[in-house]
């Protein structure tokens, strides 16, 4: 079985995440894990020396019940889904560490537009796991609908 490695951030791309998401999910014979890593953010240090990440338990969080809706809105199909909450760490390092651990063949990740001075300086989350991750990545574009004047 397949598995589809989809971190969620709950901004206006989630929607269009999940909907990837269960596009694939109707091809069959994929299984989804859900991921939100609740961190401390990302900077300039390698992976390997990251504050170690901890699996948030408990059922408790608003995070997790985030999670369980994301889940539930696979309920009408037979993909099997799983969520998982990380604290801690760098989100980009937590996203590829769980691909690596799942064995990911795809991950479904959203393109954000941040400032331009912020990626140069930091990077993103997104452009660090589409070029570090050992599997393919499908970035969903994070489109900002303008509304279009009125006819005269």
């Amino acid at each position: 079985m397949k598995t589809i490695l989809v971190p969620v951030d709950f901004s206006p791309v989630t929607p269009r995440l999940m909907a990837a998401a269960k596009a694939f999910a109707e091809l069959g014979g994929y299984r989804i894990e859900l991921l939100h890593v609740a961190a401390n953010g990302e900077g300039w240090a390698a992976c390997s020396i990251m504050p170690i990440s901890v699996v948030i338990p408990g059922e408790s969080s608003h995070l997790h019940k985030e999670l369980r809706q994301l889940k539930a809105s696979f309920a009408a199909s037979a993909t099997a889904v799983r969520t998982l909450l990380i604290e801690g760490g760098s989100v980009s390092c937590n996203i590829l560490a769980e691909s690596e651990d799942i064995k990911a063949d795809t991950i479904i990740i959203g393109g954000h537009s941040h400032r331009l001075l912020s990626r140069l300086l930091t990077g993103s989350v997104t452009s660090t796991v589409v070029n570090s991750a050992k599997c393919r990545v499908l970035v969903i574009p994070n489109v900002i609908q303008v509304p279009l004047p009125a006819a005269a």
